[in-house]
């Protein structure tokens, strides 16, 4: 008989997870309650670690579809997410990364939000060792700010590329669900909220590798700020970038005056500051940022 198609497809992107993707993958194999048909694609951006055969040799044996598609063709998480919803069969798309671990219900949840709303934000805790299901929660109301973050949420398929999907014309790595909400919300769809819909978020480790990770994401930033100047009140110039880093100082003063403000927040406010000022010089100033590479057709995965 034809293999039923699936009523929601987990799309996971992963680059050399090796280490992490088997917790994730255990966490989707023990789901309760979910559709009867579904399946998992993982969408490999290049790894080189051995993460392509852990995957091979689960897909043996897992409970459901478990398909490894090919996303290298240009580095990047917008690429991969792309390539996963291109392969995925299902109407409903539910997207997770290989290094967190999803709730137990999380697939019979983001189907139920899918069914009321055609783009949804799941919740996120902290991951701990061993789990605690009471872990703090991280985005409380299951979005950041009005748009979705890239490591739980949820859309339908046809929204997806209907809006261009995820623009692999941005840096490798950061705020990319954010120009993604962006566009959602401007092609008048809402984005609704998804509590039950819960995942359990690996934070990084180390105070160099998370500022490394606040750099990129405010270079980023900046191209968002270039393409949708009207959601950050000011159009972006080298001058608005340089008196962020001129007003830094006194702003840090009063902030730390007020109370509640840590080295890590400092630190943080600082390097955005100057990622603002190098993504300005780096990508729109020379005109690297060029136009946005949305996909509004699916790309033909094998």
């Amino acid at each position: 008989m034809p293999e039923s198609r699936p009523t929601v497809s987990v799309v996971m992107i992963v680059l050399n997870g090796a280490p992490w993707i088997g917790q994730q993958l255990d966490a989707l194999a023990a789901q309760r309650d979910a559709p009867e048909a579904w399946e998992v694609v993982v969408a490999d951006n290049g790894s080189t670690d051995g993460t392509q055969g852990i995957v091979s040799e689960r897909a043996r044996s897992f409970p459901v579809p478990l398909r490894l598609v090919d996303a290298s063709g240009t580095p990047g998480a917008s690429h991969a997410r792309n390539v996963g919803a291109s392969a995925a069969r299902a109407d409903l798309l539910a997207f997770c990364d290989c290094d967190d671990a999803v709730g137990e219900s999380w697939v019979r949840e983001a189907t139920l939000a899918l069914a009321e709303h055609v783009c949804v934000g799941g919740r996120i805790r902290a991951m701990t060792s061993p789990q605690d299901p009471g872990s703090d929660v991280l985005n409380p109301s299951g979005l950041h700010g009005r748009g979705v973050q890239s490591c739980n949420f949820g859309v339908r398929r046809e929204v997806f590329f209907s809006v261009g999907g995820f623009d692999e014309s941005l840096p490798p790595y950061g705020c990319e669900d954010s120009e993604f909400s962006l566009r959602v919300l401007a092609h008048g769809h809402e984005i609704a909220s998804a509590p039950r819909m819960e995942l359990y978020f690996r934070q990084t480790v180390g105070f160099r590798r998370t500022l490394a990770k606040v750099y990129a994401s405010g270079v980023a930033e900046t191209l968002i700020w270039h393409r949708h100047p009207q959601n950050f009140g000011r159009p972006l110039t080298l001058g608005a970038v340089l008196v962020d880093v001129v007003r830094w100082p006194l702003a840090t003063l009063r902030s730390t005056a007020s109370g509640g403000v840590t080295i890590k927040d400092v630190a943080r406010s600082a390097i955005t500051a100057w990622a603002h000022v190098v993504g300005y010089l780096t990508w729109v100033r020379t005109g690297r940022a060029g136009r946005p590479r949305l996909v509004l057709e699916p790309y033909d995965v094998d």
